[in-house]
């Protein structure tokens, strides 16, 4: 599977290197620091995936993937954001981007969506149904409701407030995401928190407590107690272990 990335970063260009030239049968072809560079080599070279950071020096990541997408219909955007505004999610999802990623991203999220990319390309379905109209309806749902968490873990996040946003009941909302996940919204709300969580653990300029509020905890006892009971052993015991030297 062939590869773009988009970032002013260095750091975050060499990090998503190295994540996908771990994983055999992905490469980077190229990487950028610019939206500008990229759309040349993009409207005439055939890639699989590009991601994207949407906030850069001139022409922003989403103008980009406009330009792109009479060039490159075939090719699966994801979007990483420092910035968790919904109004950047709204407009990637109009414009059909795969993923909307919050840095720090985490090297799961980035394996998980890639793999996914990846096993929907080898598969060769030329009898594809078209009346599909309802489930394709209701997967969209799920995946705004994820990008929503994903958006909003950081704040006030409940089935409420994404049922709102969605424009369906709560409990419609919550039977749909049951049925589609295996598991209910307010787990994962609370996975994709712990999730989170980790990555800033890795940072020692943050206090455990000041974790547990960033990444959405009114109650830093809970998130402790919650985090052993996920982890099997206290954040405190998790940063140590894995800061090691």
């Amino acid at each position: 599977m062939k590869i773009v990335i988009i970032d002013d970063e260095p750091k975050t260009r060499n990090g998503l290197n190295r994540i996908i030239s771990a994983h055999e049968g992905w490469t980077v072809v190229q990487s950028f620091s610019s939206a500008e560079e990229a759309i040349a080599y993009l409207k005439e070279i055939s890639i699989d995936v590009v991601i994207t950071d949407i906030r850069m020096p001139g022409k922003n990541g989403l103008d980009m993937i406009a330009e792109l997408h009479e060039y490159a219909p075939k090719t699966s955007f994801i979007i990483l954001s420092g910035y968790e505004l919904f109004e950047y999610a709204k407009r990637s999802i109009d414009l059909k981007v795969r993923k909307f990623l919050v840095k720090p991203v985490s090297p799961s999220e980035v394996r998980e969506i890639l793999e996914q990319i990846e096993s929907e390309l080898t598969e060769k379905k030329p009898e594809k149904k078209i009346n599909l109209i309802p489930d394709e309806t209701n997967n969209l749902l799920v995946y705004r409701a994820k990008e929503y968490v994903y958006l909003n873990y950081k704040n006030k996040c409940s089935l409420k407030d994404a049922a709102s946003v969605l424009f369906v009941s709560p409990n419609y909302l919550s039977n749909l995401f049951k049925e589609k996940t295996g598991e209910n919204f307010s787990t994962f709300l609370m996975n994709v928190r712990m999730e989170k969580s980790l990555d800033y653990l890795m940072d020692v300029k943050y206090t455990i407590s000041e974790i547990s509020e960033i990444v959405g905890f009114t109650d830093y006892r809970y998130y402790c107690t919650a985090f052993r009971k996920k982890y099997g052993e206290t954040p405190k015991q998790y940063r140590n272990s894995h800061l090691r030297l």
